[in-house]
């Protein structure tokens, strides 16, 4: 299993390996970063695509890439995780509750474990 900040194209990856593709949106300040290839290249029945939501415009980005590029079908699972003391949770699960769209809600669990300080976990 890698998981990728995909600035990196993931083409010459070991086909073994499952990726967890995490798409950075606006309010993490490296949207501009994100390797768009990397989508094509996801596999249906193996890889999930993350966005880490701060924001409502957050929300709405990760919306238009969820569309744009038809993740629902070309990943396993798109994740929605938000983004550590930014947003409120109960909004964040209302706007994914109230989409339709198949992702699921993912807590970014190592924070609440070791502390949003605690890198490499």
């Amino acid at each position: 299993m890698i998981e990728t900040g995909g600035f990196v194209s993931i083409e010459d990856l070991d086909q073994r390996a499952k990726v967890i593709l995490d798409v950075k949106c606006p309010a993490s300040g490296e949207a501009e970063r994100n390797h768009w290839p990397n989508l094509a290249r996801l596999r249906a029945d193996l890889d999930e695509v993350k966005f880490v939501i701060a924001d409502r415009a957050d929300w709405d980005f990760a919306c238009k890439v969820i569309e744009e590029y038809q993740l629902e079908s070309r990943s396993r699972s798109v994740l929605i995780s938000p983004a550590w003391e930014q947003i409120d949770l109960p909004l964040l699960a209302n706007w994914v509750s109230e989409s339709g769209m198949k992702v699921r809600l993912q807590l970014q669990l190592h924070k609440y474990v070791w502390g949003a300080d605690v890198h490499g976990v």
